[in-house]
């Protein structure tokens, strides 16, 4: 069976990029002919107008009709800036996804037809947030004689995001699908509620792999000094404190794939490559993260940690994961938290099984769907 995943595009997130690879691996290693829908977005002058026309449009609707839409207005990364930034990042990409022909648009994806897929998986990460959809609920698959299936899909926040109108279009397409499953428990229940399907909460694709299995594809760098990794996408003064306070208890030092003055937004930010990344998690004794993808590596790779609440990015992604491991106290959005959670270690042992239980019906759901 020949697969296409529809993820989103793998620009500047190391996360993202991860999640990606872990999904296709699996599905590889069940045997599978796997490509990733190479989609690339930029924010060059006609998507930045586009984006400006919908955050208009969804003020209008959100301050005289009272919707509850996004209003958020980012307009990205260009086509330039992500060229010099992600030079770090690619060899990986080049070396360990396979893609398909590039896709610029969402417009273009019906032109995904000549690579006579059996079946597209959508997932994992933020892909029904509204701007995808419905074309990250395969509208343009419309005729297609292909399974259609959703691998730990996240709406990114527990609340509905979507109109009448558009939230009619997405039931459609959603009740076209074979088989869906989401990343949060939160939307199981959008789904059920919004879009009238039945969904399976499952572990993201990066928690699919054992760390064996991520240091087996990169150059691993062997543990010199005591550090703390800083893994925070969205820096503030605060976080900045809380970090330096808890290498300052463990005479750690502080280390970090992100300039510490700037977030992985900071259009001067060049990225490091994936390697240093996963050999900053894996030699770092605490991480510091405000990612979900950050405390999704601390728990591939055992670590003990502290989560910082992004509420720019959704609370409800982090929260769910460390709910589905009873690590809810792991949030240390305070100074005055440091201390209890520097005390308070994670028994991995307990987490471990608790891990392998829930990759035992992850990966059933990939197998009852794609048989």
């Amino acid at each position: 069976m020949k697969i296409g995943i529809l993820t989103q595009p793998l620009k500047l997130n190391y996360g993202g990029i991860l999640q990606a690879y872990a999904l296709q691996e699996v599905l590889r290693r069940m045997g599978f002919d796997v490509k990733t829908i190479h989609l690339m977005l930029f924010s060059d002058d006609k998507v930045t107008v586009r984006k400006l026309l919908s955050y208009l449009k969804r003020n209008i609707q959100k301050k005289v009709f009272g919707e509850n839409v996004p209003t958020k207005f980012n307009i990205g990364v260009s086509r330039n800036e992500y060229s010099i930034r992600s030079v770090n990042v690619w060899p990986f990409i080049n070396k360990r996804i396979s893609l398909t022909k590039t896709i610029n648009s969402l417009s273009e994806l019906s032109g995904l037809e000549s690579e006579n897929f059996d079946a597209i998986v959508v997932g994992s990460d933020q892909v029904w947030v509204p701007g995808n959809l419905p074309a990250f609920l395969l509208d343009f698959t419309e005729g297609w004689n292909i399974k259609r299936v959703s691998y730990a899909a996240s709406f990114g926040h527990s609340e509905w995001r979507m109109d009448n109108v558009k939230t009619c279009i997405c039931s459609k397409y959603a009740k076209k699908f074979d088989a869906i499953s989401v990343r949060e428990d939160s939307g199981v229940a959008l789904c059920k509620d919004f879009l009238g399907v039945e969904a399976k909460h499952v572990l993201d694709p990066t928690l699919l792999l054992d760390a064996d299995d991520y240091l087996s594809i990169v150059e691993a760098e062997d543990k010199i000094e005591k550090t703390v990794f800083s893994y925070v996408l969205n820096s503030n003064e605060q976080k900045k404190k809380i970090v330096v306070k808890i290498a300052d208890a463990l005479g750690a030092k502080v280390t970090s794939t992100l300039n510490i003055d700037k977030g992985i937004d900071d259009k001067t930010n060049i990225q490091p490559s994936i390697d240093q990344w996963i050999n900053g998690i894996k030699n770092a004794d605490f991480v510091v993260t405000d990612s979900f993808h950050g405390t999704a590596f601390c728990l591939v790779f055992r670590k003990q940690f502290a989560v910082m609440g992004n509420p720019n990015r959704g609370l409800t992604r982090i929260y769910s994961l460390l709910k589905l491991f009873g690590l809810e106290d792991r949030f240390a959005n305070q100074e005055s938290q440091i201390e209890g959670l520097l005390q308070n270690r994670i028994d991995y042992k307990i987490i471990k099984s608790k891990i392998e239980a829930y990759k035992k019906s992850s990966m059933e759901f990939l197998h009852n769907s794609l048989r």
